[in-house]
């Protein structure tokens, strides 16, 4: 009787070793860069970053404020966002930040005025 099962236990061991190990792999991957944009004071969709340190660079428009948190997924930015910079009056916006833990993420940006400030984030793994 055990002998009938150790190919399909075996089989099953690496089955659950290989979902195991796409697993960690997708986790860890993250594109070098990122380039994200929205309008106003809204949240992105979602992504991954890998345990870095970012630059950070945006095209901004001259008669806006901004300010951007970067979230974690599933958490409040007024509560778990760190803020990631701030621009007043400026076309662009450079910044480094610390090493950033692995995870996935979003950014929250803040915009006065409210409407028609649009913003593009690039991210550059460092």
């Amino acid at each position: 009787m055990i002998r009938r099962l150790r190919l399909p236990l075996l089989l099953l061991s690496l089955m659950i070793l290989g979902a195991l190990g796409w697993t960690a792999f997708d986790f860890y991957r993250t594109p070098e860069g990122l380039s994200l944009s929205g309008e106003s004071s809204t949240n992105t969709q979602p992504f991954r970053i890998a345990q870095r340190r970012y630059e950070l660079s945006a095209d901004l428009l001259p008669n806006c404020q901004y300010t951007l948190y970067l979230t974690p997924e599933h958490q409040l930015w007024n509560a778990a966002g760190k803020h990631l910079a701030s621009a007043s009056g400026e076309k662009s916006l450079h910044a480094l930040t610390d090493v950033l833990r692995a995870g996935r993420y979003f950014i929250h940006s803040i915009t006065n005025p409210d409407e028609g400030c649009s913003w593009t984030l690039r991210m550059k793994a460092l």
